[in-house]
């Protein structure tokens, strides 16, 4: 089997790479697979455009990237393929978690390292994902605001949001709430994150709770700025894949007609 070429597009100096020249429906050979991981490490989410693929491809596609697990918050695309789950919304729906910047299951102790999401059915305008970058963010805070949040721990929980899903699929939520570093290490790339977010960052577990609403702000906010996002438009046929150990992203509910996407998770590794 041959090389296939590996053409990436920046779309900003911080984050996001359109990829051409690569059918995820096909087996992907070691040197394509290493140069598509490289990529990913480097932009931290990458855009596949006009792919035409099963969910059984889509998840031999995410192996290249990491181990596929099973999500139990969402139903899968079928019985006999676990691994595969629906995200689907009749219309947005205002005040969604999904609309909050986060990076997803970080109330888990060992949140997916990355996320693949494939577009199936999409509303006739709106509906866009953007994305941060919670490394960019970091470089950016003044040194003694670094020194501070490389000091502190933080309390994730899944809330009322990850309840409501629950409710859904008929599972039960997580027993007990998790912390984590305020800032992790990336494992690929050993680049420093902040790693809190509104949805599912609580407290900080060293600060008196007002300090620590006042100071988890703060961090948060840091992944608002425009310096450090980009905004996807959808269109059928796109997958995208996104790293979770330094992005976080947001679904714009701005859509009044049905949207639905597979997705694959990615398992994840300790956060430190």
């Amino acid at each position: 089997m041959g090389t296939v070429s590996v053409d990436v597009t920046p779309i900003s100096p911080v984050l996001g790479g359109i990829v051409r020249g690569v059918d995820l429906s096909k087996p992907i050979d070691e040197n394509t697979a290493s140069a598509l991981r490289d990529a990913w490490h480097r932009h931290g989410v990458l855009f596949f455009r006009d792919q035409v693929m099963t969910d059984d491809q889509q998840l031999a596609a995410a192996t290249v990237f990491g181990s596929p697990e099973e999500f139990r918050f969402s139903p899968p695309v079928r019985d006999d393929l676990p691994l595969v789950h629906i995200i689907h919304e009749e219309g947005a729906r205002r005040g969604a978690g999904v609309a909050i910047w986060h990076s997803d299951a970080t109330w888990m102790e060992k949140p997916p390292i990355g996320t693949m999401l494939r577009a199936i059915r999409l509303p006739s305008d709106g509906g866009d994902t953007c994305f941060s970058h919670a490394g960019a963010a970091y470089d950016e805070m003044s040194a003694p605001l670094r020194a501070l949040a490389g000091r502190l721990t933080a309390v994730h929980e899944g809330g009322p949001h990850l309840a409501r899903s629950a409710g859904m699929v008929g599972v039960e939520m997580p027993e007990r709430p998790i912390s984590h570093p305020v800032v992790r290490t990336h494992t690929a790339t050993g680049r420093r994150c902040l790693f809190v977010n509104r949805l599912f960052t609580s407290r900080i577990n060293e600060l008196a709770e007002e300090e620590g609403r006042a100071v988890l702000g703060l961090f948060c906010d840091q992944l608002r700025a425009p310096d450090f996002q980009i905004r996807w438009k959808w269109r059928l046929g796109d997958v995208v894949l996104w790293d979770n150990r330094c992005l976080q992203h947001y679904a714009v509910q701005d859509y009044g007609s049905p949207r639905t996407m597979h997705r694959v998770t990615l398992a994840g590794e300790p956060v430190s």
